[in-house]
């Protein structure tokens, strides 16, 4: 991973980017989608409890799940998981 000086910017797209390719890395290591995507919930919940107050944690998942609609699925193919 490229070192970057505590000056620069980091984009909302390229830390999205970087975190899926590793996401996808995992998964191709053989971990399950889901087993992914409940680290992923859980290491940002646990990083939103430590920099925000309850409070304001439980105001931002209430307007995850009012937005829920609004949250497009990924345009990939899943392998299928049925033993045949």
């Amino acid at each position: 991973m490229e070192k970057r000086s505590k000056a620069s910017v980091v984009s909302v797209e390229e830390v999205h980017s970087e975190i899926l390719d590793l996401a996808g890395k995992i998964m191709m290591k053989g971990a399950t989608p889901q087993l992914v995507c409940s680290c992923l919930i859980a290491v940002a919940l646990r990083s939103y409890r430590t920099i925000m107050s309850e409070e304001e944690v439980l105001m931002l998942l209430g307007h995850i799940i009012d937005d829920i609609d609004r949250v497009k699925p990924y345009d990939i193919t899943m392998p299928s998981t049925e033993v045949h």
